[in-house]
Formats: C-alpha cells, structure tokens, sequence
C-alpha cells in the first residue's frame, strides 16, 4: 500500500488479548494511512498474537524476540524496525480518535525544528466507567517547554509524536533502566534540544485499571529520585532548573507515606516541604488522620 511508511506506530505488547482489538481498530478507523505498526510481542503467553495476525494489512508488521524484557527495553527494540520519519506509540489498552494522526502530521510537517507534537487525552475508569480528561488542555505549552514541563509535567506518551531525525541526531532513546518513567526522561531530554507543540484537544483514552504499572507511586517515586541525581551528574540539567521537579517529587513522597498510612514518615517528609506543597501536605495530613482516626473509633 505504502512503500515508505512517513509515520510508525508502535505498539507493545505484552498479554494484552483483553483490549488489543479495540486498540489495533482505532488504528485502522485513522483519516491518516501512511503508515506502518510494529507490533512488539514481548513473549506473550495469551492470544495476542493471534489476534493481531488475523489483520491482512501489509501495514501491520509483527515482531518478537527470544525472550521477555522490561518496557523501555522493548520500546527501544522496537524503534530499531521503524522506518517512518515520525514515530509515536500506543498500548494495547489505549485507542485513538480517529483524526489524531493526521492532525498530528500536519503538525510536525510544519516545521522541520519540532522534535514532539503531543495533545490532551482522556482517562477511561475501567471500575466505574467514567471518562475525564487527564489534564486542563489550556495548559499544555508550545516552544522550548523544558522548564514548564519540570514544573508540570503534562504529556500522555499515548498522544506523543516524535521527529526521528531529531532523536536519532541527538542519541535520544529510552532509559531501559527505568519501569515508570522512561517516556518522561525522553520527553525532558527531547524538550532540551527541539520545539514541542500541543494540539489542545483529547485525541486519545488511557484506561485506568489495576494493572497499571503507573500505579506503583512508590516505583514512580524511587524512580524520580534517581532521575534527578542523574540529570545533574551528568550534567544534562542543573540543580536549578530542577528544583521545581525536586519539589514535586518529595510531595509525592509524602503522598505515597500519607496513602499507606505511614504516618510518622509522613512528618518526616512533612518539613521538607515548602510553599504549595506544605500547604497541600497539611491538608492531605490532617484530611487523612481525621479519617483514620473515625475509623479506630468504629
């Protein structure tokens, strides 16, 4: 159909039978065609593989390995096969509105100097079934937004596109040492060194469920804290420019105590905190101990 793909579409998978259907359609209902998928199967032991082969389009290319590796080993395994000028990825749990990617291209066919296009994008509850949008779309920056970005981190990796001449250039791939937050290392290091540009609108849904590996907060917040440590060893960012995402990070420290009531580390933490986020700890602190406290009363 497309001999030379301009957009690759990576997806990895990992025994992601129960919504990968609904995920590889999304694709096919795209206005956009140019494209190639490289499914990843990262030894699945379901049905995911058949599921994906029951699609007869030259476009969609499976690929596999000899053995299982963690996320951001696999997504990088994957960028290897691409053969698109632009590269974005989707899980199998996530889908696409059907114009995403061909408002997206236009965006990155605009200008040779944007590294990412990235967009709002919408939570699907899998418990309760209520969908809301992740962030304020109003919010999310254009132009060199490394500094917004370190203050309010706000990019779905479902809704993110890249230039691959600009990673490729640049040595920027995952931090396969990560579980968490490899695409927010990516994305930092891609706002140093090219323009980011939103489209403000939800073009995407990430369900919320218990498998989430985004639901490990105190992985997230481990994984922070080297993060940190290591932009400033070498010297990718300085202590200043950082000390919004350091403050951030021991808030979240101290939600994660809050939230498995550990409440003497809590204070702990508590006085490390300063400005907003004392304040938003207080409340959090004393929010949480009246509940506690009701509930040894019972």
């Amino acid at each position: 159909m497309f001999a030379n793909p301009l957009l690759s579409i990576i997806i990895n998978c990992f025994n992601g039978e129960k919504y990968l259907s609904e995920c590889l359609k999304s694709i096919l209902d795209q206005t956009f065609e140019n494209y190639e998928v490289i499914f990843w199967d990262n030894k699945s032991t379901d049905n995911s593989k058949n599921i994906f082969l029951k699609i007869k389009d030259k476009r969609f290319k499976y690929f596999t390995d000899d053995y299982h590796v963690n996320l951001y080993c696999a997504r990088n395994k994957a960028l290897t096969f691409v053969k698109g000028k632009y590269i974005t990825f989707l899980d199998v749990d996530d889908k696409l509105s059907p114009e995403k990617l061909s408002l997206q291209v236009e965006v990155m066919k605009s200008n040779p100097n944007i590294g990412f296009c990235y967009s709002g994008f919408k939570f699907l509850n899998e418990v309760n079934g209520e969908i809301k949008s992740a962030y304020n779309n109003k919010n999310l920056k254009s132009g060199y937004i490394t500094a917004n970005l370190l203050k309010n981190y706000n990019v779905g990796l479902l809704t993110l596109m890249f230039n691959k001449n600009i990673i490729d250039s640049n040595n920027i791939k995952f931090n396969d040492r990560f579980n968490i937050i490899g695409d927010l290392d990516l994305v930092l290091r891609l706002s140093k060194v090219s323009l980011g540009v939103p489209i403000r609108l939800d073009l995407a849904i990430c369900r919320k469920h218990n498998n989430n590996l985004s639901n490990r907060t105190d992985l997230y917040v481990h994984e922070r804290i080297i993060w940190h440590e290591e932009m400033i060893f070498l010297k990718i960012f300085n202590k200043k420019e950082l000390i919004p995402f350091n403050e951030e990070t021991k808030y979240l420290d101290f939600r994660n105590e809050i939230k498995n009531l550990r409440f003497l580390k809590a204070i702990k933490k508590l006085i490390f905190l300063k400005g907003l986020f004392l304040i938003k700890a207080l409340i959090l602190f004393l929010i949480k101990l009246i509940k506690y406290l009701k509930l040894l009363n019972l």
